[in-house]
């Protein structure tokens, strides 16, 4: 862990990013926070380290302009992207109209490669950057009514899989954390008609649990993050053994 580098966090306002947030703040990390949702300010509050930013990282001249500003407020240089945000659709093919598909793709895909283009220039400058993206379990498997979310996460595992090969030789990596369902606002608003999927529900059955704790897929997020060099285009998924299951 390089402490005099800058981790920059997009979707510090969801539930697994406000728990990865409140780790990074005890560790005294000067962080760049990004979420669309404004009470992302209130973080600022918290110590004098963390700058504060709402609006849609889908925005590159922006997120290239903000991240230039806060970097020098904070006299450090960027060298971590934490990408948690993203959404969840859910729906058969024919329900899940084109236009879904495409806002899928754009806030789970396009949104990430244009953080990782505005991050990647400080990285090759300084020789030195580590990337993770926060992906799902359905980059790896299938399963009805899951394809446009499945597609765009497996979209961005094909896009952390080539930043590895393009850019490791600046000492950059990138990897992607896979988790299961996870007990937040996105799966409970989906929860109902998922649990009218018999397939879905007889493959949680044999598991000691369901749902995948947040705060447990918070600290293997920062541990990949934060704390290894060796592992490098990997997607590493924490599903309780939900995709052995299927």
């Amino acid at each position: 862990m390089s402490s005099d580098k800058i981790v920059v966090v997009t979707g510090a306002c969801g539930q697994l990013g406000k728990a990865i947030v409140k780790d990074l703040s005890e560790r005294e990390l000067p962080l760049i926070l990004i979420d669309k949702d404004k009470d992302v300010l209130n973080y600022e509050d918290v110590n004098k380290s963390i700058l504060a930013y709402s609006f849609d990282a889908g925005n590159e001249e922006l997120m290239a302009e903000i991240l230039e500003t806060a970097s020098g407020k904070l006299g450090k240089t960027i060298g971590y992207l934490l990408y948690c945000a993203g959404i969840m659709s859910y729906g058969s093919i024919m329900e899940e109209p084109a236009e879904k598909y495409l806002d899928t793709f754009r806030q789970n895909v396009l949104n990430p490669i244009i953080a990782t283009k505005c991050v990647l220039p400080y990285m090759m400058k300084n020789k030195f950057g580590r990337i993770l993206y926060v992906s799902s379990v359905f980059s790896e498997i299938t399963r009805k009514n899951f394809s446009s979310y499945s597609i765009s996460k497996a979209g961005l595992k094909a896009f952390m899989e080539t930043t590895v090969k393009e850019y490791s030789e600046y000492n950059i990596s990138a990897n992607c954390i896979a988790p299961g369902l996870m007990r937040t606002k996105f799966i409970n608003k989906f929860l109902a008609s998922m649990m009218e999927d018999k397939n879905l529900v007889d493959s949680y059955a044999l598991l000691p649990r369901v749902f995948v704790k947040v705060r447990e897929t918070a600290r293997l997020c920062i541990s990949v993050l934060l704390d290894y060099e060796a592992i490098n285009g990997q997607t590493i998924v924490i599903d309780n053994g939900y995709s052995k299951m299927v």
